[in-house]
């Protein structure tokens, strides 16, 4: 079962890096062309962040770090923390939304055209998210994870797919459409969730979950796991908000006056 949950994640791994890699290349032969230096700067980031965002996923879902992730309760709160917060808004960053399409054989794109309209769903996009972490955190499912190796894979196939899923909204409905006030309120929607589900943890007076070994102590591990979720999961919401709020700011600075209406302009006295 780990050769093939090993396989699946490299082969999966592979596709994706060779797709980007495909489209990176030909925006990147584009701007060299034109001579565009800033624009080709900020390519060799965005293929930073690509690397790093892959590299660390392999580093999180193959063993020993998702061996150990069964065993030690603050290891497997990294993970979800990783797995739904940081790597999938850096792998976002990295502008894989253009690069990977550009990359794609066109047969791939012709069968997927018209079938992902139902990814373009904000509201769903947040529902799926809280429901399917909500649903990992219940400690029948999450004891589950610890005693089984397939049922451990499964849960984090469903985490990769929900941190996707909504970092999908937050970063590149910034980078497409002009940020408002409203997509920061939504991008905040993450970190109130991590947070409520810390303060439950903090408060717990016992521990629902049977790690076979524990840090501390059982109860201990269970309430550091809350800090974890919230170091881990929480903050990197908070950044982001901020950032689409420093955009949002500083397109309203840079938008052009609107000019006073004719009728205005024909009748002077009523300006005062």
């Amino acid at each position: 079962m780990n050769e093939l949950w090993q396989i699946v994640i490299l082969t999966t791994g592979y596709v994706t890096a060779l797709f980007y890699v495909q489209g990176w290349r030909i925006y990147h032969r584009t701007q060299r062309q034109a001579s565009l230096r800033p624009q080709i700067r900020r390519l060799r980031w965005q293929l930073a962040a690509f690397v790093v965002s892959g590299l660390t996923y392999l580093f999180v879902v193959q063993p020993p770090l998702h061996t150990l992730a069964q065993q030690a309760q603050l290891i497997h709160a990294g993970q979800i923390a990783a797995l739904t917060g940081a790597l999938p808004a850096l792998f976002w960053v990295s502008n894989a939304a253009t690069f990977i399409p550009a990359g794609t054989p066109q047969r791939l794109k012709k069968l997927l055209r018209g079938r992902s309209q139902w990814f373009d769903q904000p509201v769903l996009a947040f529902g799926v998210y809280v429901v399917v972490i909500t649903l990992w955190l219940d400690a029948g499912l999450h004891n589950a994870t610890l005693k089984s190796n397939g049922v451990h894979h499964v849960e984090v196939i469903m985490l990769s797919f929900v941190g996707l899923y909504y970092w999908w909204h937050i970063v590149e409905r910034a980078r497409r459409n002009r940020p408002n006030f409203t997509h920061v309120l939504y991008t905040l929607g993450g970190t109130w969730f991590y947070k409520a589900v810390a303060v439950i943890y903090f408060m717990s007076v016992a521990a629902p979950y049977a790690y076979p070994t524990a840090t501390f102590d059982s109860l201990t591990d269970h309430q550091l796991m809350g800090v974890v979720l919230w170091a881990g999961g929480s903050s990197i919401f908070v950044w982001a908000a901020m950032i689409v709020l420093y955009r949002w700011v500083r397109l309203e600075e840079h938008k052009p006056s609107n000019p006073d209406p004719e009728w205005l302009r024909e009748h002077p006295l009523l300006e005062s």
